[in-house]
Formats: C-alpha cells, structure tokens, sequence
C-alpha cells in the first residue's frame, strides 16, 4: 500500500510539474493577447479622433468640431465617429442589440458579484470588422467638465467616455481589466484618450489611481484590490504590460 501510494504522489506530482507551467504560460499567453488588442483599440481611436477634428478644420481641437457641447447627444458625436470605422454592427443609441455584452464583471479576476449591463446604458454602441465592441458617452458639456489631478492636464477638459470590449461581446471574460477597458476622450492636450486609473485621474472626487502618488505603492488593480477599472492606467503606465 506504501508503495502504490508513494508512486501515486509521485505521479501526481509529474503531472503537476507539467500542467501548472503549462498553465501559467497561457495565461502569459493571453495578456499579452489582450494588451496587444488594446494597443490596437486605443492606436484606432486616437487616430480617429485626430482624423475627425482635421477633417472638422479644427486641427487637434474636439470642442471646435461643436460635436461634444451643450445640445448634443451621444448620436451626434457617434455618427461621425463611425465614419471613421469599417463597422460590423452598429447599434447607435438604441439598448438591447447585442452590441456589447449584458454582464461585463466589475472584477478583472471574474469573481466580483457586481455587473455592468453596457448594452443598456444610454450611450452609442458599435462593433467593429475586428470583432472590438464600443461604448461611446458624450458628456455634451463642451469638454468644460475638469477631472484632472494636474499631473498632465489632460482631463482638464474632459469630453466624455468610452468603454471598450477587445474581442466584443460573444467572447469571455467579458472583465473589466481583463478584455473590457474604460477611457476618457480628453481635450486638455489635444484629441486623446486618457485611461482611467492612470496618473492624471481624478474620479467622483476618490482616487482611482492605480499608483497612490504619495508612497508609490499599488493601491488598484491588484489583488489586495481587483476592481477592474483603473487597469488601462496600469496597464500605460507600466509599458503596455498586464503585471497583475
């Protein structure tokens, strides 16, 4: 019996000795898969809105385009946004058309108990040839609303959002962090996206950083801390790198 036993451990133990790095190893695999799409989510983006002010004569100015102020609607900024996209599906303003997933998990791990339905929020919603899927929030306030910490000045004018699904809505996790990123479109230096949890984050008066600026150290996006938004900060800010 002592012999079976030992030569069972011992054989779970090989197994153990393969499977586990195997495992580890696609995991690997797969962030940087992701990291990768989202390079590419947030290249595309960047040169959309670039080629949307140009194209407005207003050169790297949003609130010049007058397609972010006071009257407009997230269809007004959406339909000129998609003209700059080989669209797949488009699904406008209109909730419930299977543009994006209707549970997106709060957690990048997963495990959260706490949902987000982004095919029901208002906002406009669209997939791409490459399968990425987008939430587009215009916060029609003409790029005045100021959530920057000052330590860019990007988000001193912030002009609305967008929640990005980087293998749409079909494929898992469907995590924020994980596959599902969260931007702001800024103005305070130029057309851009700005990533939530990133350094010049200033959030419903909290702090979202990832990094707490004062001692350095990780305070979200981590696992003492697995809620999913700040993770596009990280993720930047560390040289596109998915170390969590």
């Amino acid at each position: 019996m002592k012999k079976g036993f030992a030569l069972a451990i011992a054989v779970m133990s090989l197994v153990a000795a393969i499977v586990i790095p195997i495992a580890i190893n696609n995991s690997n695999i797969k962030k940087v898969e992701y990291v990768l799409a989202l390079q590419k989510a947030y290249s595309q983006f960047n040169e959309a809105l670039s080629q949307l002010t140009i194209n407005k004569g207003c050169g790297d100015d949003l609130q010049c385009t007058g397609l972010l102020g006071k009257g407009t609607s997230d269809k007004t900024f959406g339909d000129e946004l998609v003209k700059y996209y080989k669209v797949k599906k488009n699904c406008g303003v209109e909730p419930h058309q299977g543009c994006l997933p209707k549970k997106t998990n709060d957690a990048y791990n997963g495990l959260s108990f706490s949902y987000y339905d982004l095919d029901e929020w208002s906002g406009y919603r669209f997939i791409t040839n490459d399968g990425m899927a987008y939430y587009v929030w215009n916060y029609a306030k003409d790029c005045t609303e100021n959530d920057s910490t000052g330590a860019t000045g990007e988000l001193t004018q912030a002009c609305g959002e967008i929640y990005v699904d980087i293998n749409g809505p079909k494929i898992g996790p469907n995590s924020m962090g994980r596959d599902t990123f969260n931007f702001w479109i800024s103005n305070g230096r130029g057309a851009t996206l700005t990533p939530m949890g990133g350094i010049d984050t200033k959030w419903a008066d909290e702090d979202w950083r990832w990094r707490n600026p004062n001692n350095g150290k990780i305070q979200r996006c981590y696992p003492g801390e697995k809620t999913g938004w700040p993770c596009a900060g990280r993720i930047i800010e560390e040289g596109w790198q998915m170390n969590y």
